[in-house]
């Protein structure tokens, strides 16, 4: 798939999306899988259509939040909007981002200066289409104040749990 052109008017963005398949007999990845391009454009009070031509119809969507943020770190499939790598973050860390990964979940873990996973959970975004996700995290007696740590966001492999999709920030804790 590919963004082929973006025309704008007084009343719209329109943004033509091209998709192809596979030709006959060519080899391909047997999986679901889910092409994606992400364009930013400059923020605007203009509403976006999107026009979808070739082989699919489907144009993945934006969904819980009304605009895509500064991404700071990311994945193919786990964006992150905050916080930002090498930040001094405070006893509650918020997570914010958008994520399209399987099932929807996104595991997260923080692992200490020392190496050792102090904390970790899940949370759930969506699939198929981009979804905006939070995370709000209590530091509170887990680290030292000025403590290094490293927050992590990723998949698992439905195949052999393997580690994918990773989004590893490096933060350190407030005095």
């Amino acid at each position: 798939m590919e963004i082929k052109e973006l025309r704008r008017d007084e009343e719209k963005i329109d943004v033509l999306v091209e998709f192809q398949a596979p030709a006959p007999g060519q080899m391909v990845t047997q999986a679901f899988t889910y092409p994606y391009d992400l364009v930013r454009i400059p923020e605007t009070e203009i509403p976006v259509q999107f026009t979808a031509t070739g082989e699919k119809e489907h144009i993945m969507e934006l969904r819980g939040t009304d605009r895509i943020l500064s991404i700071v770190a990311s994945s193919d499939w786990i964006k992150v909007f905050s916080p930002a790598p090498e930040k001094e973050v405070e006893k509650e860390l918020l997570v914010k981002g958008m994520a399209s990964t399987f099932e929807g979940n996104i595991l997260y873990r923080l692992i200490d200066s020392g190496g050792e996973e102090i904390k970790n959970g899940f949370t759930t975004a969506g699939m198929g289409d981009w979804y905006y996700f939070e995370i709000e995290l209590s530091l509170e007696g887990l680290l030292k104040p000025g403590e290094k740590f490293t927050l992590e966001l990723y998949t698992k492999s439905a195949k052999d749990g393997s580690v994918e999709n990773l989004v590893s920030i490096s933060l350190r804790l407030g005095k």
